[in-house]
């Protein structure tokens, strides 16, 4: 007898705990989630950048750098860019681009720091 009211009041406890998680999910809301995906894929420094940094796409060897440019963008397309590299045009992915600040070019003046 003692055996079998252990057994009801162990399942009580599992019904009154059940019962109290599905209260418990009825009242509690979903969190909303963030959006770390949702920026755009392309920088729009790459889109209007005269001149753009080539990524290298092989395997490098230590010390070398990720990119090589400066290039000269001569034209655009929506996923291209033709750019100007050893005075020949090639046509690149704007996947591969980074967009190079660079500074005109500033004639010093005599007896300036420049």
């Amino acid at each position: 007898m003692k055996e079998k009211l252990k057994h009801v009041k162990y399942l009580m406890e599992r019904v009154v705990c059940r019962v109290g998680i599905w209260n418990y999910l009825e009242v509690a809301r979903p969190v909303l989630s963030a959006h770390h995906g949702s920026s755009s894929v392309f920088v729009t420094d790459v889109v209007v950048a005269s001149h753009v940094f080539l990524r290298i796409d092989r395997v490098r060897m230590s010390q070398e750098l990720p990119h090589v440019g400066p290039y000269k963008v001569l034209s655009r397309a929506s996923k291209v860019v033709t750019v100007e590299i050893d005075g020949k045009p090639a046509t690149v992915s704007i996947d591969r681009l980074i967009a190079a600040h660079v500074f005109p070019y500033v004639k010093s003046l005599p007896g300036s720091i420049l």
